[in-house]
């Protein structure tokens, strides 16, 4: 009788063995495939990355068709500035990564798109073009906020290099409200707390500057002071009183809004804004003032504005009344005048007729003389015109 094996159950037999083993090995390959991962997620967190890069190319050979491996090779890769091997690995991550973590790929694109930036910059800095690295490094920060080295070396080359200390103040309180922590921030509070001096002295120029303009050309020098030291209060209520005289809502809001964040947005201050009692009257302007201060101060100045209007009302009562005696006291002075003149001409001629006139080789030269003197008009001085308020003249 032929055996099992005879017939070809054992092929049978060696292929479910194999089949054993295959399985037993893919179970050890994914079971040393995530370690791998583990690996050089914590070697990459402790900044080995050379040793990152050997544990996620091993977990690339282990399992080619997750996106891991590729993802953390590409991030190994960056750490040691290999920027184009890291671009081949994540271009591969991208083809397999399921749709739900594009959102890591995207934010390793990122990262590998700042670091050529900042790449860019070094080279620019090593050829001496100073001003383009400075703007490379800004540029690589704005990527993504990833890097705020490169935003310190930006602002460190506009101090240093460049003279451009508006700039690089910028950047530090960038780096600042970005909520980092360490050396970076330190540096960077550093070198603000040091330009800080000249910071201020810029801004005072350009609001001083604001004071003969109008319109946007003192808007835009304000803005240039508010680049240069945003706490100094005198551009806040500058650019309200500017903002004030026109008719864009949105610039009056901003402008208050302004004074707000500098705790500037009480009743007695708004009340001395051009043109607030108009800006008031509008339901839109007056709804945003409950939301800004709030309803007691809103009414408050509402007060206070209607006390002025009722002061301002009865002063220009008193001015008409006032303008009325004046026209009556004008002319009264004018009809004098006139009667002035006619008295002082018949007294001349009374005179010279007794004296025997301005013609003649005898007449007496000196009673002349005197007949004029006597004679002349009074000068009669106009009363003082009243002055027309202005209800500007009325503020609390």
């Amino acid at each position: 009788m032929a055996s099992i094996s005879d017939k070809g159950y054992g092929s049978v037999s060696k292929i479910i063995w194999l089949s054993f083993m295959v399985g037993s090995l893919n179970f050890v390959y994914a079971a040393d495939y995530e370690t791998l991962i583990t690996q050089a997620r914590d070697q990459l967190g402790s900044n080995q990355p050379s040793e990152a890069l050997k544990a996620a190319d091993e977990a690339v050979l282990a399992n080619p068709t997750d996106y891991k491996g590729y993802y953390y090779t590409a991030l190994a890769y960056i750490s040691i500035g290999k920027l184009d091997n890291a671009e081949l690995a994540l271009n591969k991550a991208k083809v397999l990564v399921p749709a739900g973590n594009k959102g890591e790929i995207e934010k390793v694109a990122l990262t590998l798109k700042t670091y050529r930036q900042i790449q860019n910059a070094d080279n620019a800095l090593s050829e001496g073009l100073v001003g383009k690295a400075a703007r490379l490094y800004e540029e690589a920060w704005n990527i993504g906020n990833e890097s705020p080295e490169a935003a310190l070396k930006a602002a460190e080359l506009h101090v240093t290099r460049l003279t451009q200390p508006v700039d690089a103040a910028r950047l530090l309180r960038q780096i600042k409200a970005s909520g980092i922590s360490g050396p970076v921030f330190d540096k960077a509070n550093s070198l603000l707390q040091e330009i800080t001096p000249t910071l201020i002295e810029i801004a005072k120029s350009h609001v001083k500057k604001a004071e003969s303009q109008s319109g946007a050309d003192a808007l835009a020098s304000l803005q240039k002071a508010q680049d240069a030291d945003p706490d100094l209060i005198d551009i806040y209520t500058k650019r309200a009183n500017i903002v004030a005289v026109g008719d864009n809502i949105g610039a009056m809001k901003e402008g208050i809004k302004d004074l707000s964040k500098h705790n500037l947005a009480e009743p007695e201050m708004l009340e001395k804004l051009p043109n607030i009692a108009q800006w008031v009257k509008q339901p839109q302007f007056n709804e945003f003032l409950y939301d800004l201060i709030g309803k007691t101060k809103t009414e408050s100045l509402l007060k206070i504005l209607d006390e002025r209007k009722n002061r301002y009302e009865k002063a220009i009562a008193d001015y008409k009344t006032k303008l009325a005696n004046y026209e009556k006291e004008v002319a009264a002075v004018e009809q004098q005048k006139k009667a002035d003149v006619v008295e002082s001409d018949l007294c001349t001629k009374k005179c010279t007729e007794k004296h025997g006139g301005y013609k003649g080789y005898f007449a007496d030269q000196e009673k002349l003389a005197i007949c004029n003197a006597t004679c002349i008009a009074p000068v009669r001085t106009l009363p003082q015109k009243p002055v027309k308020p202005v209800e500007s003249d009325y503020l609390q």
